[in-house]
């Protein structure tokens, strides 16, 4: 007889289901499915970015298929995250929950189904999970303990039905969260849990937005209670950077120079941290960074408060043609020196020293890493500046030197990715010169109440050029003469200061330095950033004509002719789009930011500010949410985002306080003044309401509540989204 051959391997299986979907369906039909298939469409691309394969589904289960056990738990741990956020918009009662369940087991494929014991595992693990929770197997457990920032807790050896053996069982969420409260059926046994700790250093307000937007593996609940999801009483799996911002020991006329080096090194960084593949390597973004500039910060208490393991600090001091930067990277729960570099060179040598600082430190994060995953502990031998002569063993060698070549090709694929997005969409004929604008020989002064008021928006493109031969395609500066990064970096403090003269500086600055360097990437984009700003903040009537907006387009176009599909220049290109009224092509834009491998919190805050205004203020409260896993301490910008969102979502309450976590931190915000007065008056509250729009028009004397409607009628997609907030405004002035 032939013998039949049934192909098995093994594989990390998936199973998931929606708590209470009956009820779900019983209260509204088809609303609930509705809801469901835009929720699984949400959720899909995170298994597949994590390597999962959807298997089948039926109603409203899910069985997904991942060759990795570790990518299986990123993966559900992502899907949960991505849940909990779009549970922002939804009211408690139409919540969306999901269980699941994970087991490493043999399966038996038939076409693209998959059978077998391990399987049945899984799906008996789901239903043991608690609503928003993991719950998986004893191998599981075994397998990713150590790889990846999580704890497990202990649920026990459990009987479940048509398997003959306990199942031990386990529930995973992130390393410091708080695991809900033990029932009867739930032994509370927690593995290496660590109790968490309430936050000393952040503002109440800022806190509880911040807290609001972290997305959770379980209900928002777990960390309601005022904790970051990695802060805890001990270490947390993984590796995870915080760069402070390098002081300026020659003084505040300096400083514009020493932040930018800082934000260019965590640019690099989260750059190579992404292309090194190493997924329990987090890298802090620049809001939270910079949110501890200016105070007396003890590195281990930051270690406790955020779950950080390491913080980069350093200096920088340029005296004459000479740049001397020290940078030293610290244990942030032993204060150990785990290595320490002064660099002095002279001044144009800035950006040699960015990649051997960013190089060196990476390197030695995944040599961390390599410990950490290999069962040691990376506390117990002293590294880097503190060691003694000798005393690295031939193991710790071979593990520091294959860490510096594995940090080493992540820099040689961030070049690549460079110079592939280079050559992606190069022109085959030499594209049109920049912008021949006016530079000034010096910066704009601010204007002064006796002359005419600068306009702030673009002239008139000027006509076409005659068409030229075929010629070769510029290619991208990388390191532009010192001169040229010196007026970026003053240009970039300029327009952070979110003032019309200094906006008017920066934009000369800016200029200047095109001039000389076309094709630096960063130029165009900073300058087209300051068209985007004039026409958003309308500071003068002339500050809202389409001219700077097709100005901005221009310079975003000419860097990503530069650098294709270079995330912020996505971001930034979908949000000008939605100005322009071409939604369709701003919300395909926003997405192809969002996928970037290498998207930042930046990016994705950028991203989800278009969302909002194509009429998908759902996705923008689960890229906001991504992003703070990023950049935990959300910039003022990203809240203002978010409280636009939550308003046009019906969430007034939330909304208010992510405007008042705004205006904490920027009183003077005024998209953050507008939703505050708009959210107040929906919740009734008219004296917060017209004290919100009393600021509001004292920064802004021309402010009605129909201005939103005559300055951003393009912008909106839905005209309803825009209605609401003008009606709201109505209601506040009355």
């Amino acid at each position: 007889m032939n013998e039949v051959r049934v192909e098995r391997r093994l594989a990390a299986i998936v199973c998931a289901d929606v708590v209470g979907y009956s009820r779900l369906i019983g209260a509204d039909e088809a609303g609930t499915v509705a809801a469901w298939r835009a929720h699984r469409e949400a959720i899909l691309p995170i298994a597949t970015s994590h390597r999962g394969r959807l298997v089948g589904t039926q109603g409203d289960g899910l069985l997904f298929e991942f060759a990795s056990v570790v990518d299986a738990v990123a993966g559900a741990i992502a899907i949960q995250t991505c849940m909990a956020g779009r549970g922002l918009a939804e009211s408690e009662d139409r919540r969306f929950r999901l269980r699941v369940g994970i087991n490493l087991g043999d399966i038996i494929v038939e076409g693209g189904d998959i059978l077998g014991d391990g399987v049945n595992v899984a799906a008996r693990l789901e239903a043991l999970a608690d609503p928003g929770m993991i719950c998986v197997s004893d191998v599981v457990r075994e397998q990713v303990q150590g790889k990846l920032p999580v704890v497990f807790d202990d649920l026990g050896p459990r009987s479940v039905k048509n398997i003959a053996r306990a199942v031990h069982a386990w529930r995973v969420r992130p390393a410091g969260s708080v695991p809900p409260p033990a029932t009867a059926s739930t032994p509370a046994q927690a593995m290496d849990a660590p109790a968490p700790l309430r936050h000393s250093i952040l503002r109440p307000a800022i806190m509880a937005l911040a807290v609001s937007l972290v997305l959770g593996v379980a209900a928002l609940g777990t960390w309601l209670t005022g904790t970051w999801p990695w802060s805890g009483a001990s270490r947390p799996a993984g590796v995870a950077i915080m760069v402070l911002p390098f002081e300026s020991p020659t003084g505040h006329d300096q400083e514009y120079f020493s932040d930018g080096i800082t934000e260019d090194i965590i640019t690099a960084l989260s750059k190579m941290a992404a292309l090194a593949n190493q997924q329990n390597l987090r890298v802090m973004g620049r809001s939270t960074s910079f949110s501890w500039k200016g105070r007396k910060i003890d590195v281990r208490q930051l270690g406790r408060e955020l779950g950080i393991t390491h913080a980069l600090v350093g200096s920088v001091r340029r005296e004459g043609g000479r740049l001397r930067i020290s940078a030293e990277l610290i244990d942030a729960w032993t204060g150990r020196s785990d290595w320490a570099e002064r660099y002095d060179r002279d001044t144009g040598a800035v950006f040699d020293i960015q990649d051997e600082v960013t190089g060196k430190v990476v390197s030695t994060l995944i040599a961390m890493l390599d410990v950490t995953s290999a069962g040691n502990n990376p506390m117990a031998k002293p590294s880097g500046k503190g060691s003694s002569p000798g005393a690295e063993d031939p193991d710790e060698r071979q593990r520091r030197e294959e860490a510096e070549a594995r940090a080493r090709a992540a820099e040689a694929r961030r070049r690549e990715e460079e110079a592939r997005r280079q050559g992606d969409r190069a022109p085959k004929t030499a594209p049109p010169a920049p912008e021949p604008m006016p530079a000034p020989s010096a910066p704009a002064p601010a204007p002064k109440a006796a002359r005419p008021t600068p306009s702030v928006t673009a002239p008139a493109p000027p006509p076409p050029a005659a068409a030229t031969t075929p010629s070769r395609a510029p290619r991208a500066v990388m390191r532009p003469a010192p001169e040229v990064y010196d007026l970026l970096l003053q240009a970039r403090l300029l327009a952070a200061k979110g003032e019309r003269p200094a906006l008017l500086e920066a934009r000369a600055l800016l200029l200047r330095a095109v001039a000389r360097e076309p094709n630096y990437v960063p130029l165009q984009m900073a300058l087209a950033d300051t068209y985007r700003a004039a026409y958003e903040r309308r500071w003068e009537e002339t500050d809202g004509a389409v001219e700077g907006l097709e100005a901005a387009l221009r310079s975003i176009d000419t860097a990503l002719s530069l650098a294709a599909d270079a995330p912020m220049g996505l971001a930034m290109r979908s949000l000008v789009l939605a100005h322009l009224g071409r939604h369709d092509e701003a919300q395909e834009t926003a997405r192809r930011a969002i996928a970037a491998k290498d998207a930042d919190a930046a990016v994705l805050d950028r991203a989800a500010r278009t969302l909002v205004l194509v009429g998908d203020s759902s996705a923008a409260l689960d890229v906001l949410a991504r992003a703070r896993t990023l950049d935990p301490v959300p910039s003022p910008a990203a809240l203002s985002v978010a409280a636009r969102a939550l308003f046009l979502l019906g969430r007034d309450a939330d909304a208010a306080k992510s405007a008042d976590a705004c205006l904490t931190r920027a009183p003077a915000d005024r998209d953050c003044l507008e939703i505050a007065a708009a959210a107040a008056a929906r919740l009734d509250k008219r004296d917060a309401a017209r004290a919100a729009l009393a600021k509001l028009t004292a920064l802004d004397p021309g402010f009605g509540p129909e201005t939103p409607r005559i300055r951003f009628a393009k912008s909106y997609r839905n005209g309803r989204d825009l209605e609401a907030i003008v009606e709201a405004l109505r209601k506040a002035a009355t």
